[in-house]
């Protein structure tokens, strides 16, 4: 079942022009052909015509997030030296964002060892938390998958739940004893003005209307509540690359894509407040390979092919600038507090 949707989702602008037509689903072969149109207001991008809220979960039988995560919980997961990478990962918390974890090195050697992209990973990991204001400060990580990050959360001292509407991903979740609600914001089971921080890393693209997502978010906090978002940049360099094969699109699961004023207003109209952009992960080289293989048909599975020539090129002049411009990366990450007086009192 699709839907047509002849306004922006944003800003409900009518004029529109068409980015990319017969879009296909090659990552996990959804059938099917979608146009891509930008609004000529904000910059946004998003699906028309799209699936239905009854029918888009069809679009994720094969998704990534239903294996369950197990295992001890690290900032380190692979490589040689784990033990002593996770010491010095945590010392490196501990100095930039005020955490305390333990075993850590010394915050002075953290601090000089490492590269820059290795800092932003390791910052973009724990999603750029400050340490919790009491032992148990509340977390809620919508659309939170297998609950991975849930997991992370409960490292740094929060007492972290998720919602999921995927069921798959919950029973994941659960079984390695995250408390995870089924289904998504407004959900019965939470009541308004719970959390402290919220969360939604890669999921807004997926929501229907990410206004009414938004302000439910909002819903969520306390008052002065913390948001953190992530998302693909429309506008970054990795689209402007590679076009209709840029990993960011992902037809049909995607159904709205944000430029930096796009996301910016959005936030803004959801009411909330000190609305900034961090510093994006330098990832470029990792998106462009991805992005490769979809121009390729390798999809998802298999070693991800090796940049070459103008492409390894343009990877690398997209990592520079995400290093100079903290809306140029291929994700959007965003930090907004919600009102310290409820607007809704």
């Amino acid at each position: 079942m699709l839907e047509s949707v002849d306004a922006c989702p944003l800003c409900q602008g009518r004029e529109r022009s068409l980015l990319h037509e017969g879009l296909e689903d090659r990552l996990y072969a959804v059938p099917g052909a979608w146009a891509l149109w930008s609004c000529a207001s904000c910059g946004a991008g998003w699906l028309d015509p799209r699936p239905t809220r009854e029918s888009i979960g069809r679009a994720y039988g094969r998704y990534q997030t239903h294996a369950s995560p197990g295992g001890p919980v690290r900032l380190v997961r692979h490589g040689p030296f784990r033990a002593l990478k996770e010491r010095r990962a945590r010392g490196f918390l501990n100095a930039t964002l005020g955490h305390r974890l333990s075993p850590a090195w010394p915050r002075f050697l953290a601090l000089r060892l490492g590269s820059e992209r290795w800092r932003r990973r390791l910052q973009d990991l724990v999603r750029h938390l400050p340490p919790p204001s009491v032992p148990g400060t509340l977390l809620l990580d919508v659309g939170c998958g297998n609950g991975s990050f849930l997991r992370l959360a409960g490292l740094l001292g929060y007492e972290a739940e998720g919602c999921e509407p995927d069921p798959l991903a919950v029973e994941a979740a659960r079984a390695c004893g995250q408390r995870v609600y089924r289904g998504t914001l407004p959900c019965p089971e939470i009541p308004p003005g719970r959390f402290e921080h919220v969360t939604a890393c890669h999921v807004i693209e997926h929501v229907h209307d990410p206004l009414a997502f938004l302000i439910h978010c909002r819903e969520a906090l306390r008052p002065g509540g913390r948001l953190w978002i992530q998302t693909p940049n429309l506008a970054g360099d990795g689209h402007a690359f590679w076009g209709r094969d840029w990993r960011g699109l992902e037809p049909p699961r995607h159904l709205t894509l944000f430029t930096p004023e796009a996301l910016r207003r959005v936030c803004e109209r959801a009411g909330f407040e000190e609305v900034r952009f961090l510093p994006p992960a330098l990832d470029a080289v990792e998106m462009f390979r991805h992005s490769l293989a979809i121009r390729r048909g390798q999809g998802t599975g298999g070693r991800k092919p090796v940049l070459r020539g103008p492409s390894r090129r343009a990877a690398l002049r997209a990592v520079r600038h995400a290093r100079t411009e903290v809306t140029a990366g291929e994700s959007l990450t965003v930090v907004a507090r919600a009102p310290c007086a409820d607007a809704r009192a």
